[in-house]
């Protein structure tokens, strides 16, 4: 008796061994156990059969990592449950233990909505069944903790080594905000006197589950002394209030309260009421657009403010000579007002139009904004009738793609069309007609149309590339929203646009380390003077400290050298 209970010990270890090695094994073929090596007076109770066969798992729960065609799914590690298949027959085959992917996990591996639509729930609807996705391949691995999945490309959305699918967004987690921009400058007259200058801008909001709330507020404070006399000026403003949420499925933005129309085709205006615009942020980088970009020629080391509607968007300091602003939000568009204020306190101000050159559209893609509300002027009052807006774009094929849109307003209404065409080597072109139909009280009807041509050009082998952002010509009647708005309610018929044209021309010499920049852009009006902003620059770079060695640039007031 005492030495059948010192051998158990033995015969269960080399039991819990065998089993063990069956977990660990990912053979191809059934694996044969020699049981004449267990001391157990009951060996022959013990059925190792289930191990034999390859893949099988002991059913129970596992920690496991979750590899979809080498991503994995989840920055921590899954229970998995592994559960026997319910027998359909006296005769059925008995199957192998099988991973229960919940309808979690599934949504977690970046399957497209039709592929979804084909996976259906087993075990009391717990587990996911992928026989209606061809190709599908799953593996367990319980030794090295990972569970590989393999599918057919097709069945996933895209995904990338820097990108992830909606599918694998979250909300984030509540909380508040305080986004802040402070910039100020100090001034020395060396006749005596100085000045002192601070201005701030920034967003204050809150999020809870998708939804976040936002308040954009802007202020200034200018304390000058001169001739023992001080003044001191201050302002502060909320800019706007808005809510807005994300809408991952149908890759847009639904935003709620005070906003700008920021649109391709139309000219921008302030307004309050809700919009619903698809967001091309929520697609992967190498699918998205561009955001604007600004440059211009500063004589003094200047401030630099980038504002649309009177609501600042940028304000930063740039040393003399050219500058480049390439980090406004890829989802401004519209036309932005752009202040240069020198270090003697000289002003400059110009204005870029931000819209889309040419306005094209990946094939199948429909990009599109509908907004409805009223309109507002600087402040928060609203005013005009109540309009709706809409535009879209729809790749056509490859090589096309069309455009437009409508702005209806009652006494004001505009609609729009247009085609975009990929010409293949020589570039990109595009072309739209607007008409407006605006009728004043008191006054006549006004009916005119705009024109607008667009093209740009990229030349590889010469590292350059040009874009002729519009030639847009309207006729003496034609308004835009905005200019109807103050001729209604402020009389205002000024600056009514003739025509406009801008051309941009980029060079890089790498060689060199140099590039050369041309940027030009001339609005004629009906009743003012032309205006005219053109800018030359060459940059020449040495890598010391990656500081900036000399650079010329020329500008209409004459030829100036930094060093």
């Amino acid at each position: 008796m005492r030495g059948m209970k010192d051998r158990i010990p033995f015969a269960v270890n080399n039991i819990t061994c065998v089993i063990l090695l069956s977990l660990f094994c990912n053979a191809a073929s059934a694996v044969e156990f020699n049981t004449d090596v267990l001391d157990a007076a009951d060996k022959k109770n013990i059925d190792f059969t289930r191990f034999s066969e390859a893949g099988y798992v002991l059913p129970g729960q596992y920690l496991l990592d979750v590899i979809v065609n080498g991503q994995s799914i989840s920055p921590a590690s899954l229970q998995i449950s592994f559960v026997e298949p319910a027998l359909s027959g006296d005769k059925a085959e008995k199957k192998l233990p099988q991973a229960c992917l919940t309808s979690d996990m599934v949504r977690l591996m970046g399957l497209t909505a039709e592929s979804l639509d084909k996976v259906v729930y087993w075990h009391d609807g717990q587990c996911a069944d992928f026989h209606g996705l061809p190709g599908v391949d799953i593996r367990p691995d319980t030794g090295a903790g990972v569970l590989r999945i393999n599918m057919p490309q097709a069945w996933l959305e895209y995904s990338d080594a820097t990108w992830l699918p909606p599918s694998r967004w979250d909300d984030g987690i509540p909380g508040l905000m305080l986004d802040y921009n402070l910039n100020g400058t100090v001034s020395r007259n060396y006749q005596g006197g100085d000045s002192h200058q601070f201005s701030y801008n920034g967003t204050v909001g809150g999020n809870l589950g998708p939804w976040r709330l936002r308040a954009d507020y802007q202020g200034s404070q200018e304390q000058s002394r001169y001739n023992g006399e001080k003044t001191t000026n201050r302002n502060f403003t909320w800019s706007r209030f808005y809510l807005f949420r994300a809408i991952p499925r149908w890759r847009a933005n639904l935003t709620l309260g005070e906003n700008n129309i920021n649109s391709d085709i139309f000219r921008s205006w302030s307004y309050t009421g809700a919009s619903l615009e698809s967001d091309d942020r929520m697609l992967p980088p190498r699918l998205r657009g561009y955001a604007p970009q600004i440059t211009g020629i500063a004589e003094t080391n200047a401030r630099v403010v980038v504002s649309q509607q009177g609501r600042v968007l940028y304000d930063s300091m740039v040393p003399a000579g050219p500058f480049s602003i390439q980090d406004l939000d890829s989802s401004v568009r519209g036309r932005l007002d752009v202040e240069v204020i020198e270090q003697n306190g000289r002003k400059k101000t110009f204005q870029v139009d931000t819209a889309s050159v040419p306005y094209l559209t990946r094939p199948g893609q429909v990009r599109y904004k509908l907004v409805s509300g009223r309109s507002r002027g600087y402040g928060h009052e609203t005013e005009g009738p109540v309009f709706a807006t809409g535009e879209a774009s729809w790749g056509l094929s490859n090589q096309w793609s069309l455009y437009g849109g409508a702005v209806l307003a009652g006494d004001y209404n505009a609609l729009a069309a247009g085609a975009g065409w990929d010409l293949g080597v020589p570039g990109t072109l595009s072309a739209d007609i607007t008409q407006s139909v605006a009728r004043i009280e008191g006054e006549r009807t006004f009916q005119g149309k705009s024109w607008r041509l667009s093209y740009s050009k990229r030349f590889d082998n010469a590292d350059a590339d040009i874009t002729f952002a519009g030639y847009r010509f309207s006729e003496r009647n034609y308004m835009t929203m905005e200019q109807y708005l103050n001729a209604r309610y402020r009389n205002d018929y000024s600056s009514r646009e003739k025509e406009m044209y801008t051309v941009t021309l980029n060079k890089n010499v790498a060689d060199w380390n140099t590039s050369f920049n041309l940027q030009y852009s001339r609005q004629t009006y009906w009743d003012i003077r032309k205006t005219d902003y053109y800018t030359v620059s060459v940059n020449r770079y040495f890598n010391v400290s990656d500081c900036r060695v000399w650079r010329l640039d020329w500008q209409p007031q004459g030829l100036n050298i930094w060093a």
